[in-house]
């Protein structure tokens, strides 16, 4: 990398954040359109309220996703420590769930462990990207 530039992974990662985002708000008016339509209902297993509350939850999460991954696009250090300790969250928390749950075996939660252990410590260890943050 020149020094100036986003590392490429970075901008891979955070394309991949601003689709989930979008998406996710997508969905999330989907189920509230569609909130009293039995098919929804029942996927959801949920009466109509809770469709709207589970799309307008949905709907959040998607647009707060957008932010950061725009944050981390603009350069914003808080962001870039945001999704990696989330990153670790969710590393402990599988962890914690194969040791936890005997019908929950070890390579159930491998690879998810795995993309997450690769993303907290590249945001966290890269020379590229900490340079990039202006660490």
């Amino acid at each position: 990398m020149s020094g100036a530039g986003r590392p490429k992974l970075l901008g891979f990662m955070t394309w991949l954040m601003l689709i989930v985002g979008v998406l996710q708000a997508v969905s999330g008016a989907f189920v509230i359109i569609g909130r009293d339509k039995k098919e929804v209902l029942d996927a959801l297993d949920a009466t109509s309220s809770e469709a709207t509350t589970i799309g307008i939850i949905m709907i959040v999460f998607g647009v707060f996703g957008v932010f950061v991954a725009s944050s981390l696009r603009s350069a914003a250090n808080w962001s870039r420590i945001f999704v990696g300790v989330i990153a670790l969250a969710n590393l402990v928390a599988l962890i914690w769930a194969a040791i936890s749950y005997h019908v929950l075996h070890w390579y159930n939660v491998a690879w998810p462990a795995l993309v997450y252990a690769l993303i907290a410590g590249y945001l966290f260890m890269d020379d590229d990207v900490k340079e990039y943050f202006g660490q």
